[in-house]
């Protein structure tokens, strides 16, 4: 069993909206000896303390039969989540689905889990910017006295994760940045202003402005003679 690489890799939510993606998260199950008679069971996370984590509250799988609903192993979601990141089966109420398949050799069978994720599950924990991981888990059951297992993990049971990374981060207040714009450019002009005053700019200025009467009279004469 394997994560298809056709699996979302990513989605993002911005905070303190509710929005919904979708979400495909894909399962391989590949039998390369000979005919193979296996049941595979898929858990999902549907549920998070009061909000649904699908926007299809009854999430289905195609050629499987959702068997049951299995409570998580930790109610502490809050905690849990703020220190890990990882929604999966132990804090998430999950959804297990039983697929009875018969494999023959070389032959690949696909397990599809798809709908819309909603950002509901995130605005309860109360976090404005993180990164989750979402994770789908399944595992082989089979007969053993036909079958042996190998594998070099120390598990007995075939397992695998299909996971989706879930960002959420906080939208730039446009206004913030206008208003931060408008302060710094009053305090450059009245640091522009202060120097000038400092160095007698508007002083000079004045002073070229007010000409002496009799200064003025030459002037005129002087046009006057030409």
């Amino acid at each position: 069993m394997l994560r298809h690489t056709d699996s979302s890799i990513y989605i993002n939510f911005t905070s303190g909206k509710n929005l919904e993606k979708p979400v495909k998260q894909i399962l391989e199950v590949k039998n390369e000896f000979r005919e193979l008679n296996v049941t595979v069971f898929i858990r999902v996370p549907v549920k998070l303390g009061d909000e649904n984590i699908w926007t299809t509250k009854n999430v289905q799988i195609p050629d499987c039969f959702r068997e049951r609903d299995e409570r998580p192993t930790s109610t502490a979601f809050l905690k849990v989540l703020k220190t890990k990141n990882v929604l999966n089966c132990s804090v998430a109420v999950c959804a297990v689905f039983r697929c009875d398949v018969n494999l023959m050799r070389n032959e690949r069978k696909f397990y599809n889990i798809s709908g819309n994720v909603s950002s509901g599950w995130i605005e309860q924990i109360g976090i404005r910017s993180a990164s989750f991981q979402l994770v789908s888990t399944a595992s082989l059951d089979y007969d053993e006295d036909k079958y042996i297992y190998f594998s070099d993990s120390l598990s007995s049971v075939p397992v695998c994760e299909v996971n989706t990374q879930v960002e959420v981060y906080e939208e730039q207040s446009i206004l913030k940045e206008v208003i931060v714009g408008v302060i710094g450019g009053l305090l450059i002009i009245s640091l522009i202003t202060a120097v000038l005053l400092k160095s007698g700019f508007f002083k000079r200025k004045a002073k070229q402005l007010i000409k002496d009467p009799t200064q003025e009279a030459d002037e005129v004469e002087n046009l006057n003679e030409n």
